[in-house]
Order: structure tokens, then C-alpha cells, then sequence
């Protein structure tokens, strides 16, 4: 297993210097992010609530109920998915009731896609930490025989209902979604460079485009395509820091890793390269979104760190 050993200093450097940005823009939009925050969990809890009783009212059973709380309280933890995307919507013009209509559908079909992946890796919780809506319905005995069931059945609604709002380029996105996924599911024998980026792109860049679609298209046209262009970047290179904390479970797996394709000094290397072009990216974007940006990279660097940390503990 590859513990990176230069890219430790490497993101700590980097997060050091761009902390300072993040900070100055969080406190400059701290009031805009909580309104938006507020209106785009009340909007996805009521559109949430419309789909689920599309599929089972409430009262059809006490077992039934139970399940639908927990559906409702898995969402409810996943609002921590929501705070890199108020940033940027803070960044933005409109107003904080147009952003939480558009994202409410989005958000739908990003959940329904979480919960379809934590069927396939039997994910029941995310790394150590929130249950899924897979692992708290089995850790209910009365529940578990339904668990994997419910959850895609769920998931299969979530995504029916959230693609009524699709415009033709997030449908192909979210079709992108699926194919990535499927792909990830027949493991070649050897890992390559491009099949790794075909995984990816389908996967993590389509469906993370899918949720931040509208927040880019609020912004002038010529910031959209730097910005579409930042985000997809930045959405990969989350899912290399991802694959820091996996390597072991997806070597068992049989599953493509971005640290199992080379060597260690090699990953790092192009990691580094691209993460500094990732930061020139965002400093080259007009203000406000560049401050936005800069905080971006800046979680990414955290993020990369904590990973490494779990890595270090695991071999310990």
C-alpha cells in the first residue's frame, strides 16, 4: 500500500498559504451561505418528503414508517455535501429561493446515486463515520431483510423524480453516471491511466456536474466554461485523495486505484503538477468566484491530509 511521503508537505504547504482566502471569503459570505443553506434543506426535505409518498404513504405500516425515517435522516446527514456548494452559490447572483428550487432535484438524483453505490460496495457507513441509509436500515432487525431492497427501490424513485427537472445535457450526464459505474464493475487486468480517467469522469465528474450545474450557469457566460473547467478538475482530484483511503479495499476488490497504476513517486508527481494547475485555475477566475475557488483547493488540500492520516493509522 502506497503512503505518498512528499505529498504531505506538499498539501500542508499549500493549505497553509491558501487558509487565509478561504477564511477572508467565508466570513465575507457567512450570512448569504446560512439563508441559502436554509432554503435549500427546506426545499429538498419537502421535494424529498413528495417522493417518497409517491412510493409509500405514511401509515401503510409501522415497519414501513421506520424505514421512511431513516431514509429522511440519512439525507439529513448528508447535508454536509451541501456546504462546498453553497459557497459557491453564495458567489453567484440570485437569489437564495431560486437556488434551493434548482438544486432540490439535483440533489435528489446526487442522493439516489450514493445510495445505488452503497448498494454495490456495501458501503454502511462512509469511511468509519455516518451511517448510509444501507447501514442503518440493517443495523434495524426488524428492517434488514428489506435494507438492500429498500435502499434501491429508494434510490430508483429519488432518481425518477429528480430527472423530471433535467435539462438534455444533465440527462447525459447522469447516463454518464451510470456507465462509469458500470465499467468500474467488469475489472480489467491490468489498471490503465485512461481507463482510470474513463471511471472517473463518468462517475465522480458527472454526477458531482449534475449538483453544481445550476450554480455555474448563474454566473456571466464567460466565467461558465473556467468555472465547468475548475470544477470537473477539482472533482477528480478529490477521487485520487479518495483513493489514498481505498487502496487496500480496492486492491481485494479487484477495483481501479489512481496510487496501484505506477509507482508512488510517479502518482505523486503528477498529482502535484496537477493540483498546482488546479490553484492557477482558480486565481485565473473573476471575483467572487475565484475566492470561492481558492477555498475549494484549500479543502481539497485538507482533505488529502486527513486521508493520509487514515493511512498512516491503518498501517500502524
Amino acid at each position: 500500500m502506497s503512503q505518498p511521503a512528499k505529498l504531505s508537505l506538499c498539501l500542508r504547504r499549500r493549505l497553509e498559504s491558501l487558509e487565509p482566502r478561504k477564511a477572508a471569503y467565508y466570513d465575507g459570505t457567512a450570512a448569504r451561505r446560512r439563508q441559502i443553506l436554509d432554503e435549500v434543506v427546506a426545499a429538498r426535505n419537502a421535494l424529498l418528503d413528495e417522493a417518497l409518498s409517491s412510493g409509500l404513504a405514511k401509515g401503510e405500516s409501522q415497519e414501513a414508517d421506520r424505514a421512511l425515517q431513516e431514509i429522511t435522516a440519512y439525507a439529513a446527514r448528508c447535508d454536509w455535501i451541501l456546504f462546498d456548494t453553497v459557497a459557491l452559490a453564495a458567489a453567484g447572483a440570485s437569489i437564495a429561493r431560486k437556488i434551493a428550487s434548482d438544486l432540490a432535484p439535483r440533489l435528489l438524483v446526487y442522493h439516489s446515486f450514493r445510495m445505488m453505490d452503497d448498494v454495490i460496495d456495501q458501503h454502511h457507513d462512509y469511511k468509519g463515520g455516518l451511517a448510509t441509509a444501507l447501514g442503518a436500515l440493517s443495523a434495524d432487525p426488524v428492517l434488514s431483510p428489506a435494507a438492500s431492497g429498500c435502499n434501491q427501490l429508494t434510490a430508483l424513485l429519488l432518481f425518477g423524480h429528480g430527472l423530471r427537472s433535467f435539462s438534455g445535457d444533465e440527462a447525459r450526464l447522469a447516463w454518464s453516471t451510470i456507465g462509469g459505474a458500470l465499467l468500474e464493475l467488469f475489472p480489467a487486468s491490468e489498471t490503465t491511466e485512461q481507463r482510470y480517467q474513463t471511471i472517473v469522469e463518468g462517475k465522480m465528474v458527472s454526477y458531482g456536474l449534475i449538483l453544481y450545474g445550476p450554480l455555474i450557469v448563474d454566473h456571466p457566460t464567460a466565467v461558465r466554461a473556467q468555472l465547468r473547467t475548475f470544477l470537473a478538475t477539482s472533482f477528480r482530484l478529490a477521487q485520487i485523495l479518495n483513493d489514498l483511503g481505498d487502496q487496500e479495499d480496492d486492491r481485494l476488490h479487484r477495483r481501479p486505484n489512481y496510487w496501484a497504476i505506477d509507482t508512488a513517486e510517479a502518482r505523486e508527481d503528477m498529482f502535484e503538477a496537477e493540483l498546482g494547475d488546479l490553484e492557477r485555475q482558480a486565481l485565473d477566475l473573476a471575483a467572487p468566484v475565484a475566492g470561492y475557488a481558492l477555498s475549494r483547493v484549500a479543502d481539497l488540500c485538507r482533505y488529502g491530509l486527513h486521508m493520509l492520516e487514515r493511512v498512516g493509522r491503518s498501517q500502524s
